[in-house]
């Protein structure tokens, strides 16, 4: 079978990437072939076409999405009707990318998945949610990666909740077991973030529950792993609340396994998350983990076994890693768990599910 990818952008990072390394990898071990589209792997001067089109100021500031359509509808029309008619299968993530593929595979009769990574509530404009309906409603299944994710989607684009499976996404423990732990991070107990330092993933929240962590646990160091826009006013929040001398900045770690292995807790504290990695590789790495009760997190985390879930708010993080490390039979009983817990989460039973899905449409 061979597989058509479309993915709008180049990820560099992130659960995005991930998917596309994991799941491309088990597919072609199993004797398929996957081919990538993205726009940012065109040659030139076919990308430099495209993008000065795309980014024409005057037209992208008026129309936006809709302008993006246009021109990517134009540009792909060739570049569509060869890959369609010489592929067997396609996954598509964002409109509008997908919606001139998803148009030829309905005229030559090929079939189709959406992949919902998050559910996007774009209301800004009639017409750019009009384009995510139109994504999903010409998708022959929705496969949605956790099950509030599911529930979002149909609510949001009025999709039909049978038409949307959920597969989770998969992690490579072989490649998570060899790696070793660093020598210990400092603290009593070593908190760990990963991820991206933005606004959606509540790095401020976990600084302003740190600072309360600090007057009841006063040995406690925090350790953040990532980087975004909101690295230096975060820097700047440590010296305005002087715990700076218990707050370290590490920047990108790829991939973070040795931190985790060597950390005490992981923090997840996300305003809004569908269904992070950093989850299952923490398992994955037996730290316990404490994650916002929001998304897809409170989905796969299970209270009080797996790990601790808390309301993303000063108090609910800093009373759930207080509670935390002063309950070492809690503690115990999580990383047991999680042993047996995360060997469901693999790359190679997630593209069996993914088989399934394919087979199911014809």
């Amino acid at each position: 079978m061979k597989l058509l990818i479309i993915m709008p952008w180049k990820p560099k990072t992130g659960g995005i990437k991930k998917w596309l390394e994991g799941v491309t990898h088990e597919f072609n071990k199993l004797g398929h072939k996957t081919y990538i589209f993205s726009p940012y792997d065109l040659p030139n001067p076919y990308k430099k076409i495209l993008f000065l089109l795309y980014n024409f100021e005057p037209f992208y500031k008026r129309l936006g999405i809709i302008w993006e359509f246009i021109v990517k509808t134009i540009m792909y029309v060739p570049l569509a009707l060869f890959l369609v008619l010489n592929y067997d299968f396609l996954i598509s993530f964002y409109p509008p990318d997908s919606l001139i593929f998803q148009f030829f595979t309905k005229i030559f009769a090929k079939r189709n998945i959406s992949i919902v990574h998050q559910a996007r509530n774009i209301t800004v404009t009639k017409y750019s949610h009009y384009l995510w309906k139109k994504h999903y409603d010409s998708a022959y299944m929705v496969v949605a990666m956790s099950e509030d994710v599911k529930k979002e989607v149909s609510k949001i684009y009025d999709i039909d909740r049978k038409k949307i499976k959920v597969i989770y996404n998969g992690i490579e423990l072989d490649q998570i077991k060899r790696f070793k732990k660093i020598e210990k991070l400092n603290g009593d107990p070593a908190i760990l973030y990963v991820g991206r330092l933005e606004y959606i993933k509540g790095p401020d929240i976990l600084i302003d529950a740190f600072n309360l962590v600090l007057k009841n646990l006063p040995n406690a160091h925090l350790h953040i792993v990532g980087d975004g826009t909101m690295r230096e006013e975060l820097e700047k929040k440590t010296v305005i609340l002087n715990i700076d001398k218990n707050v370290k900045f590490y920047g990108y770690v790829i991939p973070p396994y040795s931190h985790m292995k060597s950390a005490d807790i992981l923090v997840i504290p996300s305003r809004y998350d569908a269904m992070p990695n950093v989850t299952l590789e923490a398992m994955a790495c037996n730290i316990p983990i404490i994650a916002s009760d929001v998304g897809g997190l409170k989905n796969i985390i299970i209270e009080g076994k797996n790990g601790l879930k808390a309301e993303p708010t000063l108090d609910g993080m800093a009373s759930a890693i207080i509670r935390l490390w002063t309950n070492k039979l809690l503690i115990k009983n999580i990383k047991e768990f999680q042993k047996e817990f995360i060997k469901k989460f693999t790359w190679e039973k997630s593209v069996q599910e993914y088989i399934k899905v394919i087979g199911s449409i014809g």
